[in-house]
Formats: C-alpha cells, sequence, structure tokens
C-alpha cells in the first residue's frame, strides 16, 4: 500500500492499567493516561502514538492503525474491504476506517491527525568519533560521564504480528 507513510500506533487490552503506565514511563514515553486511551509522547514522528486500552480481562494484542496520505486514499483503502469511515474520538481526532486482518487484529487506515511539536531529545556527549566534515574528534579535550538519565523514544517504527496463515495475510 503505497499511500501508508507511517505506523502511528498499536492498541492492546491491558490488564493493569497502572503497572501498564509505570513499563512505559520506564521505558521512556511521558505518558499521559486519558479516560480510554495512553498517551505516549516520543520525540519525532508525531502526532502523539495513542495506546487505547481496556481495563480488566486477559492482556492481547488488538491492532494497529497506520497514517494515510490523503483523505481520497483512506476512501480508496476503506472501500478494498467495504467498510465505513468514523471520526476518531480521541485527541488528535482525525478519520479512521478499521478493518480486521484475517487473524482477527484491527487494522486502522487513519488521516488527519493533528501534528503536534517534536519534543526536545536529551544532550548526551557525543561518542569518539570523526566528524565527517573535519576529520576532527568530535569531543577533544571533553570528559564523557555515562550518568543516569531517562530514556528518550524516538517514534514507534514497528509492529511484529503472529499471523496463522502468512500466506492468506499476504494476500489481505
Amino acid at each position: 500500500m503505497p499511500a501508508i507513510r507511517d505506523l502511528l500506533y498499536v492498541r492492546f487490552e491491558i490488564e493493569d492499567l497502572d503497572k501498564q503506565a509505570q513499563f512505559l514511563t520506564d521505558f521512556g514515553f511521558q505518558v499521559t493516561q486519558e479516560k480510554i486511551a495512553f498517551l505516549l509522547e516520543a520525540t519525532i514522528a508525531r502526532p502523539t502514538f495513542m495506546l487505547p486500552s481496556k481495563r480488566g480481562g486477559s492482556a492481547k494484542f488488538i491492532g494497529m492503525g497506520f497514517k494515510a496520505l490523503t483523505q481520497a486514499e483512506l476512501e480508496r483503502i476503506a472501500a478494498i474491504d467495504n467498510v465505513g469511515i468514523e471520526e476518531i474520538d480521541l485527541p488528535g481526532g482525525g478519520l479512521r476506517a478499521r478493518m480486521m486482518d484475517p487473524d482477527g487484529n484491527a487494522v486502522d487506515i487513519v488521516y488527519g491527525l493533528s501534528q503536534a511539536s517534536e519534543l526536545p531529545a536529551p544532550s548526551r556527549s557525543p561518542f569518539n568519533q570523526q566528524n565527517h566534515e573535519n576529520k576532527d574528534a568530535l569531543r577533544l579535550g571533553q570528559r564523557v560521564s555515562f550518568s543516569a538519565t531517562s530514556t528518550s523514544i524516538k517514534r514507534l517504527g514497528h509492529c511484529v504480528l503472529n499471523v496463522t496463515d502468512f500466506r492468506t495475510s499476504e494476500a489481505w
């Protein structure tokens, strides 16, 4: 699907929202818990990632959302599976078409999610490597200290699916 730009979010059903929020914070996300979602902020590739969740039940993967380049592409993709387009009721808004893959995972195609500004990445001492422009060491004469700092998540880069029949999923 050449009209898909990026992976925006993943969705899980979660047993304990408080434990999950702590894990995500420890992992490096800036976490805000909304009424029906965790908003996971990363430094680039924003808008904010969303992890809609339910309290209780067994923990499981529910699906993921991808960014469509245009509303026309969102409509074209929705028509492939004959699904409707609805407004998204989470921060950032936009439109979504929700399809189900052969294994029952929800696949959202999203358009119009409002952009947020990038978060500043934490500064770190450069490693002693050559600068390609002037061939000088980047930290020549500077002490490097590896002190405890918060992790900085740049973006959600991928989502791995365990499917029951690869060829069926590939054809879908």
